[in-house]
């Protein structure tokens, strides 16, 4: 809202003089910085919106490209989304009955936000008698810094662990299992990867241990961080998918993809498939119970759980949006939840602009996605037995609650399933409908849906969607190299047979950015490598508007980015440095890539991608090579990483396989 004609000019006209070709305009919330007061506009206001209109007159006059991002802040909302079209996650509640008996009651709602809730089914599963653990003797584990030592007092057997934060802070990322029949000598029995996102809820990561014997455990989180914890652990009786939270979209790793190898490794062996319900055992109660939600039902014999399954909003808004422009961010699985967005905030803008449309505006841009998980829309379970070709209602107590069915193995790949059609769905109505829409307005589509909070992470599929696409080169101490959606970026511009892919460049964490410490000179080098990783096109990150030319040092953002901007004091002899990288890029952008080799992604969702190993290999976690994907066999150094040296590559992503 600090926001002036005469500063929009100053500061295009001084990108100009440097060789700066075009801005994408992004219109962030200034309140992190509290020394910076409120200017007088507001998000798309009349006066806001003159002065976007001037932006682009400007930028025309000057011979500069004007995009324009989609919302307030960044991912994809604003006030004109309203619960029913914001992301959704399945919610339930469990009731546990046992038969022969007559059972009239009312079940439980479960959880919702925003006063929202939309039942989807009512299921009776029957489960195996409940059995509970005695309450264990607990003490601090010898000689350990942060360790739970567990004693029984007689041999149990456990077939699962829920490790629960009561926070998305990231520590402890690792949890380890240790068994001892005499307290003596222990075995590890599995190792968690306890660094799990959640999409409002306490983060949770369930393991399945197979069938493991022991009077003593051991709970050991060897890289926690001294001081208090605020973590839970859960021992139990019953078999679980493997890390189903994250395996059914509850919960998400963020960074590009590098949780992809959990979902290729095998359950642990489920010795009990005969007590494993089958899909047709499951009962469908949907249509007994009432709108007050009571149930009447004769209870079969036998042990059974009702789950009354539903669907909520996420909650999760637009980042970084000022006040009037923060809103509920959009249901990336539904086609009138991208249409009321850009109806919010883009039409008008564009409506206002056409005087100007000869490449007055050029590309409508979405960025990073960082919108979370979210794993249900209205119309999924359709959309699933139109592409999957089965029911998905007799294996929801797969996702509401990790419970077999059918076998473990059934039971991971329905939830591949799930992933893969909300993979699809994200492509078809929000990606490419998005595109779509762009060019029915005669406007350009660009985008960065592979950002580090993607959770279906399927970097070259989502990117081919765009006319340009886009990642993310951050200017990170611990980032020796450009991210590696950079790569896919090049990649998808290859198969789209489009000379130009861009990234968000230099970008930096709050911790280092703001503080007017980098020159050229130190930008050089990974600006350089991100030309060797095929991008040939840079955004940077960013130029913070000064509505005061006169005012120094002007206004900053203390958020993310570096001062790429006229406060920095070598902005008047940089035109050298942007010369340089124009030279670059227009060579770059000549001519057709050959790629030596052509690296098939992972037909799932999330699919990882050629990366260094940041960690150790976990022993008891080596997977099996008959068994699980290339990507996961990468990850655990059963496959080169990379060509050899001197060799080049290129992404290619399976649906682009099956359709060449």
């Amino acid at each position: 809202d600090n926001i002036t004609a005469r500063g929009i000019t100053a500061d295009l006209e001084a990108m100009h003089r440097i060789g700066i070709g075009g801005v994408i305009m992004m219109n962030l919330d200034g309140r992190m910085n509290k020394a910076v007061p409120r200017g007088p506009m507001q998000f798309m206001d009349a006066q806001w919106q003159q002065m976007v209109l001037h932006a682009i007159r400007e930028c025309k006059r000057l011979g500069m490209e004007f995009d324009l991002n989609n919302d307030d802040g960044w991912n994809s909302g604003g006030p004109w989304i309203t619960p029913a079209l914001n992301m959704q996650m399945l919610t339930w509640t469990e009731t546990r009955l046992s038969g022969p008996a007559s059972f009239s009651a009312v079940i439980a709602p479960p959880a919702k936000k925003l006063d929202t809730y939309t039942e989807v089914a009512v299921l009776a599963v029957p489960v195996p008698p409940a059995a509970t653990l005695p309450v264990p003797r607990a003490s601090a584990v010898p000689g350990a810094i942060h360790g739970l030592a567990l004693d029984y007092g007689a041999p149990v057997k456990v077939r699962s662990l829920t490790v629960t934060r009561v926070s998305n802070k990231m520590l402890p990322r690792k949890v380890e299992l240790w068994s001892s029949p005499d307290g003596a000598a222990f075995t590890l029995l599995r190792r968690f990867d306890t660094g799990w996102f959640s999409a409002g809820t306490p983060p949770e990561v369930s393991g399945g241990l197979g069938s493991a014997m022991g009077r003593y455990f051991r709970l050991l989180m060897p890289d926690l961080k001294a001081g208090p914890t605020d973590i839970t652990f859960k021992m139990g009786t019953e078999d679980c998918v493997d890390h189903w939270r994250v395996k059914a979209g509850f919960a998400y790793m963020g960074e590009h993809g590098q949780d992809s190898p959990i979902y290729g490794l095998q359950d642990p062996v489920v010795r009990r498939e005969g007590t494993i319900p089958r899909p047709e055992e499951v009962v469908d109660l949907s249509a007994r119970i009432k709108d007050d939600g009571s149930l009447r039902w004769d209870v079969p014999a036998g042990d059974w759980v009702v789950l009354r399954i539903g669907y909520t909003p996420t909650g999760r808004s637009n980042k970084m949006a000022s006040g009037p422009g923060l809103g509920l961010d959009t249901d990336r699985y539904s086609k009138k939840s991208l249409e009321t967005q850009l109806s919010g905030m883009v039409d008008p803008v564009i409506a206002a602009a056409r005087p100007l449309s000869d490449r007055g505006l050029t590309y409508i841009h979405t960025d990073s996605y960082e919108a979370g998980a979210a794993n249900w829309t209205g119309a999924l379970a359709a959309e699933f037995k139109k592409r999957r070709g089965y029911d998905v209602v007799p294996w929801l107590a797969v996702m509401a609650g990790g419970r077999l069915i059918g076998s473990s193995d059934q039971s991971s790949r329905f939830l591949w399933d799930i992933r893969r059609t909300l993979a699809d769905m994200f492509v078809d109505n929000n990606l490419k409908y998005f595109r779509e829409l762009c060019h029915h307005r005669n406007l350009k589509f660009t985008s960065e849906p592979a950002g580090r909070g993607q959770f279906l992470y399927d970097p070259v599929f989502f990117q081919a969607t765009s006319d340009l696409p886009m990642g993310e080169c951050w200017n990170q101490p611990q980032e020796a190299r450009p991210r590696p959606d950079c790569k896919a970026a090049a990649s998808a511009a290859h198969i789209l047979d489009v000379p130009v892919a861009g990234a968000e460049i230099f970008t930096q964490n709050r911790v280092n950015s703001g503080r007017w410490a980098e020159t050229p000179f130190s930008l050089k080098a990974k600006g350089d490598m991100a030309f060797c990783y095929g991008i040939n096109r840079y955004f940077f990150h960013r130029c913070i508007l000064q509505p005061d030319p006169d005012r120094k040092p002007g206004l900053t953002w203390p958020g993310v980015g570096i001062n790429f901007d006229t406060t920095q004091t070598w902005w008047n002899a940089a035109d050298g440095y942007v010369a340089y990288l124009s030279r670059c890029q227009l060579l770059l952008q000549q001519g057709r890539f050959f790629a030596d080799v052509a690296m098939l992604t992972d037909e799932g969702a999330p699919n990882s991608l050629i990366r260094p190993q940041h960690e150790a290999v976990d022993p008891a976690a080596r997977p099996d090579p008959s068994t699980i994907t290339e990507g996961v066999l990468r990850h655990f150094h059963q496959m080169p990483f990379l060509p050899p040296r001197g060799y080049d590559y290129d992404y290619l992503d399976p649906g682009t396989v099956l359709g060449a």
